[in-house]
């Protein structure tokens, strides 16, 4: 589900309501003074709850004055965002 190393959540596997409490749950004790990169590369089914995880790193991020990169953010996650009209928050970097 998320796996951390080197500055880098790597999530994977199907992040639906059903999961994403427990995700949200295992982020809790990271240091979030230090950038992070949140890669989707791995994750395979999603849903619009997914988009509060990413809000909730960027909250938290924000939070202690570091930053947030989004990679490889599925194109069904885009749809999502745009359909809620909170595509501005999912800003893709490299």
């Amino acid at each position: 589900m998320v796996h951390f190393e080197k500055g880098v959540f790597n999530l994977s596997g199907n992040l639906t309501y059903h999961n994403v409490p427990q995700l949200l749950e295992m982020m809790q004790n990271h240091n979030w003074s230090l950038p992070i990169k949140v890669d989707f590369t791995n994750v395979n089914d999603i849903d619009t709850s997914l988009l509060s995880v990413i809000f909730e790193i960027q909250r938290q991020a924000k939070k202690n004055n570091t930053n947030v990169a989004l990679v490889n953010i599925p194109d069904n996650l885009k749809v999502l965002a745009k359909l809620y009209g909170v595509e501005e928050y999912l800003i893709q970097n490299n």
